[in-house]
């Protein structure tokens, strides 16, 4: 439902909406409608957000690479997670760069989703047969472990360490 009049709205849609004007140099009424629809589709991917943090809690943890995790994630849930790659940045085929690890990352941690089992699926992305930590190591084999679960192992790859590097500096940002 539009309304006739500005002076209906608030002051700060208002402001929004002026603001979005200048940025896509738009008439107002065009703006609006833009501003609309892609407050809409931020609300559809909010709720695809929410349906797959339920998901999730459901599942528990899945010794896959992270990419198919999230899938596995978004179809139980009945969610398309194409669009959610394609936002941030995730690209095709696996194993992932530096950009479609953090974009895995981000979207991993928005459904839930902590550092270590982000990192333990991006590690399973380049060597399947990679095995996590164990509690019961000894000192010296759990920081060799860790060498690997971070990417600083021998046999570990150029592009893993910077994929997990990449991940790793998701958790350091602010969540939003």
């Amino acid at each position: 439902m539009k309304q006739e009049t500005n002076e209906a709205s608030p002051a700060w849609l208002t402001t929004t909406v002026q603001k979005y004007c200048d940025l896509k140099k738009l008439p107002e009424a065009e703006a609006e409608e833009a501003f609309l629809a892609n407050c809409q589709a931020a609300a559809a991917r909010g709720l695809c957000l929410r349906q797959m943090r339920a998901e999730r809690k459901g599942m528990g943890r899945v010794r896959v690479p992270l990419r198919e995790y999230i899938e596995g994630i978004a179809a139980r849930a009945g969610v398309l997670v194409a669009p959610f790659f394609e936002a941030y940045g995730v690209a095709q085929p696996p194993p992932p760069d530096e950009a479609s690890a953090r974009g895995l990352a981000r979207l991993a941690r928005m459904i839930g989703m902590n550092e270590e089992e982000v990192i333990a699926g991006i590690r399973l992305g380049f060597d399947p047969s990679w095995t996590e930590p164990m509690a019961s190591l000894g000192r010296d084999e759990t920081l060799q472990v860790d060498a690997l679960r971070t990417g600083t192992g021998r046999g570990v790859s150029a592009a893993a360490t910077a994929a997990i590097a990449a991940a790793q500096a998701v958790f350091q940002e602010p969540e939003i």
